[in-house]
């Protein structure tokens, strides 16, 4: 018995010192596992938020670029509806500065022929009516 109870006690001391270095091995293992998974996770992290972000600006770029694209073409299928206004706007604004000069040139007549017939002496007299640039028309 004190044979069998020494080589027992001997193998426990062995096994457990066998067990205490086989967890001292998978904590060390495990914790540099840790590390490495951290770095790498970390290091997966960066590349997501920067493809994340390449993605998005990507997105933004070419949403800019149909925008424009969109906005020529529109700008080119109503050209000649532009046209037409812009015209019709200047036809408009000449005939108003015709009518404006026309106006001031009749008006211009009419006081250098009144002014005519003060010097003259004619108060009283009606003056005959003169040629004017608006009485051609």
């Amino acid at each position: 018995m004190g044979r069998r109870f020494i080589c027992m006690n001997l193998f426990r001391k062995i096994r457990a010192k066998r067990e205490r270095a086989a967890t001292r091995i998978q904590k060390a293992w495990r914790r540099t596992r840790n590390k490495n998974d951290i770095v790498y996770v970390i290091r997966l992290f960066k590349n997501m938020h920067a493809t994340r972000i390449q993605r998005f600006l990507r997105g933004y770029h070419v949403s800019q670029h149909l925008l424009l694209k969109i906005r020529k073409q529109k700008l080119s299928q109503h050209q000649s509806h532009f046209d037409q206004l812009r015209l019709k706007v200047q036809k408009e604004a000449v005939r108003l500065i015709s009518t404006h000069v026309h106006g001031f040139l009749t008006r211009r007549a009419e006081e250098k022929n009144q002014r005519l017939d003060q010097k003259k002496g004619t108060k009283g007299k009606k003056s005959v009516p003169r040629k004017t640039a608006n009485a051609s028309r």
